[in-house]
């Protein structure tokens, strides 16, 4: 009798363990589809976009900006066009493994991949107002040299930094005598 209830009560668990375990596998094939499929348009979109960018001569302009050589210092030693290949392949991946994590069932980090993916373009947006600052400096220093140049000022705004000798920078500040030092 007691061994009856037992093995009814065995039975009963190990049944519903199975149909739970049955009703889960179609949802962990479906998960596993996603992030396969999520690799592929991810791995396409970072492979064609890579490419476009650096056929439309975005490498060759960021490094006439010197964003290339700032990256450099930085340990990153890609182009600008794979980096940005590879920033939208995470993002894309991003998004398909949130769905992932929904199939299953997985809500807490379904929910957190889903803030971060809604995170992540306010951080590249802030990374492309830096990139637009750092492209406006660049030009802006290379228009004020031009302008120094074209004045004949030298280093720092001082008109003697591109002059020899001694005491020729004396002039400049003794507004009685006149220009080349001589009375």
């Amino acid at each position: 009798m007691e061994l009856d209830l037992w093995t009814q009560s065995l039975v009963t668990a190990m049944t519903a363990l199975w149909t739970k375990v049955a009703n889960f596998i179609p949802n962990l094939f479906g998960a596993l589809v996603l992030v396969l499929l999520g690799f592929v348009v991810a791995k396409l979109l970072d492979t064609l976009l890579s490419k476009l960018l650096a056929k439309l001569g975005l490498d060759r302009l960021m490094a006439g900006t010197g964003l290339t050589k700032l990256l450099g210092r930085a340990g990153l030693q890609v182009p600008i066009s794979t980096l940005i290949g590879k920033i939208v392949y995470w993002f894309v991946l991003l998004i398909f493994l949130v769905s992932a994590a929904q199939s299953l069932g997985l809500e807490r980090v379904s929910a957190t991949l889903d803030m971060l993916a809604l995170y992540l373009p306010k951080v590249f947006g802030g990374a492309l107002v830096l990139l637009v600052g750092g492209f406006t400096r660049a030009i802006g220093q290379r228009a004020g040299a031009w302008g120094r140049r074209r004045r004949g000022v030298g280093l720092r705004g001082r008109p003697w930094a591109n002059r020899t000798g001694a005491g020729d920078h004396h002039q400049y500040f003794c507004r009685d005598q006149p220009v080349g030092g001589q009375n």
